[in-house]
């Protein structure tokens, strides 16, 4: 939608920003509440660390009981090429998933299911940026 879009153009404002005050290994990274697909405008200025995994279907999120990758890390052309190993891991941590009784396989913990307080830390899996 249209905030997505808002939010993406402020990301790119602040990264030229950046760039233009001389600050060239950048890193960006978050819920980007959108697949790395949908931020294909953005990802012409920076390396989207996530879409190698989106492309193999793993995910941050769950949603009808598919995973989908909406927590990415972006990294800026001069990074990208000092660090070209650099890449992302979503972490599946035993205690922060439970079992997806609606569909197969597990799912992330959640903190409330509705009012009701569930326990869980997030409904995403954390995602990790890897600097070898």
């Amino acid at each position: 939608g249209w905030r997505r879009e808002a939010a993406l153009k402020k990301l790119e404002e602040i990264t030229d920003s950046l760039v233009a005050a001389g600050h060239k290994e950048i890193v960006a990274m978050g819920d980007f509440n959108d697949t790395p697909e949908s931020t294909e405008r953005y990802s012409r200025k920076m390396t989207n660390l996530a879409m190698p995994l989106s492309g193999k279907g793993e995910g941050t999120i769950k949603y009808e009981g598919r995973w989908e990758m909406i927590d990415m890390f972006f990294i800026s052309p001069a990074l990208a090429e000092r660090l070209p190993e650099a890449g992302m891991k979503v972490a599946r941590v035993p205690f922060l998933m439970v079992r997806d009784n609606a569909h197969s396989g597990e799912k992330p913990l959640r903190t409330y299911l509705g009012p009701r307080y569930a326990g869980g830390v997030s409904d995403h899996c954390p995602i990790t940026l890897v600097i070898q």
